[in-house]
């Protein structure tokens, strides 16, 4: 493991930690939702509601462009998408099962 792969896992960790946090204070009730999409007053804020709307459409668009991008990769390398731990370029890691013996796997060539 490389210094770089450390402190990804360390952000990772960080972020993950964040989220439960927040989650944990929501479930409790010390972070109030009642009024997310609303004015001070109770009424309905229709800026709010598109703000909210986007963030989530334009979130899940990351995720969707990301998981396509890399079930590509790893289709075109050759590699079963379920046995497939990372495909980042030139860097391959594979979860050991069926794949065979490393010669027997094609080389991922990057389009030119």
């Amino acid at each position: 493991m490389t210094i770089a792969d450390a402190l990804g896992w360390v952000v990772v960790v960080f972020i993950a930690g964040l989220g439960a946090a927040i989650l944990f204070f929501v479930w409790t009730g010390k972070i109030n939702l009642t009024l997310l999409i609303s004015e001070q007053n109770g009424v309905g804020s229709m800026s709010r509601f598109q703000l909210l709307i986007f963030t989530m459409l334009v979130g899940a668009s990351i995720f969707i462009v990301d998981a396509v991008r890399r079930r590509k990769r790893t289709e075109a390398a050759g590699v079963d998408p379920r046995r497939s731990a990372r495909l980042d370029g030139h860097q391959r890691q594979f979860i050991p099962g069926e794949q065979g013996h490393p010669a027997q796997r094609r080389e991922f060539e990057p389009a030119r």
